[in-house]
């Protein structure tokens, strides 16, 4: 299944077996994330095989594996602006925030939601919704004509 901008070469495995295996619902929160944040979205992993899963260390019941995940970056953007991107995005139940880098986890998993905080070895510091990073409150922006960031 491929959408509007992310193809199938964007969502496929990383190991080169060829699978793709992204979800509509995952398909359809990555074009909300993507519009909220108003450029393109580096898509890291999207759809797992079980043993690029296990290669990369990925927890044995992931998302990922289903097509339900993806992991994302948006240049200039930190994983603070991501979350808060994500937090608000229609159908994202799981978020997961690296500790030290410029992407995050999201995933379309049923509800009830969860976050999580990993440091730099994957390993999870909390994993509550109450212990979990916080955004500040959701504000969503894009940029102007001129590429001034603007909030809607």
């Amino acid at each position: 299944m491929e959408s509007l901008r992310f193809s199938s070469a964007a969502l496929r495995c990383k190991c080169g077996c060829g699978l793709q295996n992204a979800t509509a619902e995952l398909l359809a929160a990555l074009e909300s994330f993507r519009t909220v944040a108003g450029q393109p979205v580096i898509c890291n992993s999207v759809c797992r095989c079980p043993a690029h899963n296990k290669a990369v260390g990925g927890a044995p019941d992931s998302q990922h594996l289903l097509g339900n995940a993806a992991d994302v970056a948006v240049a200039g953007l930190s994983a603070q602006d991501l979350y808060s991107i994500a937090y608000g995005t229609p159908g994202v139940h799981g978020i997961g925030v690296p500790a030290t880098a410029a992407w995050i986890h999201m995933d379309v998993r049923p509800a009830p939601s969860t976050q999580w905080v990993y440091d730099v070895f994957r390993r999870e510091l909390c994993a509550t919704p109450e212990s979990a990073v916080r955004p500040e409150p959701i504000t969503r922006w894009r940029y102007d004509s001129s590429g001034k960031q603007v909030a809607w």
